[in-house]
């Protein structure tokens, strides 16, 4: 199910979306933009994660780093389960 919304746009902003998407229509130019840009910036965003790869040490022991030796679920005090 979608969302309707209501947009004032600009008529040039609106013909040089219908020439550059090809549509018939504003609803599914503006459709098309939106879905293109959303896919281009997840690419983005993947590259970025995937060119960070091996670059970043992980310490194994992150949980005890951050929380302390008693904090570990399971320890005296915890809280959790024994």
């Amino acid at each position: 199910m979608g969302r309707r919304i209501s947009l004032h746009l600009d008529d040039t902003l609106v013909n040089d979306l219908l020439m550059f998407t090809g549509e018939k229509n504003a609803a599914n130019a503006l459709r098309r933009a939106a879905q293109e840009l959303i896919e281009r910036e997840r690419k983005a965003r993947i590259g970025e994660l995937r060119s960070m790869f091996g670059k970043t040490d992980l310490d194994p022991d992150w949980y005890r780093a951050r929380h302390g030796p008693f904090d570990e679920p399971g320890s005296p005090g915890s809280g959790g389960t024994q």
